[in-house]
């Protein structure tokens, strides 16, 4: 919306000066195709995209608790010091991944492409394992290149990223076809795979859900001094919260790249 408006102000003539347009975003997805994007940077005099100071300062405040959870001398909260540590190196590893490799997503009622922008110029094969490293839960079996996807995406890749499809390596099941007669067939091979992946991947959280859970119930039973429970109550919270996070920044999203385009 607000590089929509900066376009707007500019080319209706809405302001008095042009070159009082600021367009500051942050973590702002693609919303232009690829001519349209050139012509706002033309445009627009002062641009910020706020993507890699926000993924800075996440990492940043990451290493922090990894420091302090190392610095601990307390060796009675180890158990909680090694998923907080664990939670931390994941959350570092996604957020350096996601920078260096600059994941681009097309999503269409047959499925969606990824790719990694930022190494789509040196070949299929260094573009192929880059989004590897991004996508480490997804099978490749049934989302590697394929002629289908070729043919579904090529155009809108071009458009959106200036790229041709035909030397991008890149993950991008399809989950249905148009047969002769203008009718769907759907993939299933396509299909289950996928939700395998998914469902692998609920099965992982609820689990962890649950522990956490009975964790915080025995915790608050436990004949312990009153001290050591609150303690153990403020690291089971923030276990909470960092639970509780990735399913809101990651796996809703996540889910809804996979399947967004073919459920409408």
């Amino acid at each position: 919306m607000a590089s929509i408006t900066a376009a707007r102000l500019y080319l209706e003539d809405l302001v008095t000066s042009k070159e009082k347009i600021q367009l500051i975003t942050f973590g702002q997805p693609r919303t232009w195709d690829y001519d349209a994007a050139e012509a706002l940077k033309r445009s627009v005099p002062y641009k910020w995209r706020w993507i890699y100071a926000c993924a800075g300062t996440g990492i940043g405040l990451n290493f922090l608790l990894l420091y302090l959870i190392f610095t601990d001398s307390n060796h009675g909260r180890d158990g909680y010091r090694r998923m907080l540590a664990i939670v931390s190196c994941y959350n570092i590893y996604y957020a350096v991944v996601h920078c260096v490799m600059e994941v681009g997503i097309l999503i269409d009622s047959s499925g969606f492409l990824a790719f990694s922008y930022s190494c789509a110029r040196f070949g299929y094969w260094v573009s192929f394992f880059a989004i590897q490293l991004y996508n480490v839960f997804f099978t490749t079996l049934t989302m590697r290149p394929s002629p289908e996807r070729d043919e579904i995406s090529r155009v809108a890749l071009l458009q959106r990223y200036n790229l041709s499809i035909d030397q991008l390596g890149y993950l991008g099941p399809v989950y249905k076809l148009t047969n002769t007669s203008g009718s769907w067939v759907y993939v299933w091979p396509s299909i289950i795979s996928t939700m395998s992946t998914v469902t692998l991947q609920v099965i992982v959280y609820c689990a962890t859900c649950v522990c956490g859970v009975q964790l915080y119930i025995f915790v608050r039973k436990a004949l312990v001094s009153n001290r050591s429970k609150s303690m153990n109550m403020q690291l089971l919270r923030l276990l909470m919260i960092q639970a509780i996070t990735p399913l809101i920044f990651e796996y809703i999203p996540f889910f809804a790249t996979l399947f967004g385009g073919f459920i409408g």
